[in-house]
């Protein structure tokens, strides 16, 4: 009888080599627009119906409808999958510059105005819901800023949406 071999030391070490990962994919891009913060929705109570009818502004609808044909359209083209992992989600948002503003005052000035910035994330988010990653609550690390936009028909939002590591 042949007695049993055992696999040299390089084979063993090859079988529990760590794989190099794949580098994660990035979905980066930018919605032309004047942004639109995602507040309370009304609450109608048509008479006759039991129940209330939540309804948000139909400007805001426009604007997250417009979040997600651009995220669509870059998913399509970076053949980006949603993420169902731990999210990055990086939101810079370009508001329109005061007209008091400064003409050579630089061309990312903070924009310390109104909308808030909770309700600009919000809007973005869910407009991404099921295009960028899985399900919104996926998201773990979020990094936000308004600035003033230097010129007027840069308004938008840039964003960029990896996993988290």
């Amino acid at each position: 009888m042949k007695p049993e071999t055992r696999p040299s030391r390089p084979e063993m070490s090859m079988r529990n080599a760590e794989v190099p990962r794949a580098a994660s994919p990035v979905l980066a891009f930018f919605v032309p627009g004047i942004p639109l913060s995602k507040g309370s929705p009304s609450i109608l109570r048509p008479r006759g119906l039991g129940r209330p009818i939540l309804r948000e502004k139909p400007t805001v609808v426009s604007w997250q409808k417009t979040i997600e044909v651009m995220a669509y359209g870059a998913a399509c083209r970076a053949d980006f999958r949603p993420l169902d992992a731990p999210t990055y989600v990086e939101l810079i948002f370009l508001l329109p510059r005061k007209r008091s503003a400064r003409p050579d005052a630089g061309a990312m000035e903070l924009a310390a105005v109104r909308p808030d910035l909770d309700k600009l994330i919000r809007a973005a988010l869910d407009a991404m819901q099921g295009i960028a990653y899985v399900e919104d609550s996926r998201v773990t690390t979020i990094r936000a800023c308004k600035r003033a936009a230097f010129d007027r028909n840069k308004t938008g939002v840039r964003i960029t949406v990896r996993r988290d590591s």
